[in-house]
């Protein structure tokens, strides 16, 4: 055995020595692990470090995997905020408004109320339209833009904090 494990050392703080506590066959327990042949304490100890490394890598994969699903998600949301309404898009609304509101004033021009009732209440309804396309168009930026507020307001609200 080696002098560093004899038992005879005090390993532990009790007044009374080294706790030792026998088996069935009257050896102590606490020596099984130096008592082996090398070979075998060898082989012990690989395997302990090998299941130990499955575990480290495994554990690694699934950070990985984590980490490139939040990146995927972050690049996402950058490409659908830079995303825009181009202006074939802007001129073709704006004609089919056009061309909408001649079709009710030409069936309407027989009483002059109606026709400004009518005409009144579609350009409301595109005006309406053609706001929430420009608000959706670039959120991050303009008047009507989605500022993060709420979330630096979540983030320094002492009760949430972790």
């Amino acid at each position: 055995m080696h002098p560093r494990w004899d038992s005879s050392e005090n390993f532990f703080p009790f007044p009374e020595g080294q706790p030792t506590v026998t088996g069935t066959n009257g050896r102590k327990m606490n020596d099984w692990f130096h008592e082996l042949p090398v070979l075998w304490m060898a082989l012990l100890v690989f395997g302990i470090t090998y299941l130990l490394a499955l575990g480290i890598h495994a554990a690694q994969r699934e950070i990985i995997s984590a980490l490139e699903a939040a990146l995927d998600a972050r690049r996402q949301r950058i490409i659908v905020s830079l995303t825009e309404v181009n202006a074939v898009k802007w001129a073709c609304l704006y004609l089919q408004a056009l061309c909408a509101l001649l079709a009710i004033a030409f069936v309407h021009c027989d009483d002059r109320l109606s026709s400004l009732l009518a005409m009144g209440l579609f350009a409301t309804g595109v005006s309406a339209s053609v706001l929430l396309i420009a608000a959706h168009d670039r959120p991050f930026v303009g008047e009507v833009a989605v500022t993060p507020k709420p979330l630096l307001q979540i983030v320094s609200d002492p009760l949430t904090k972790r």
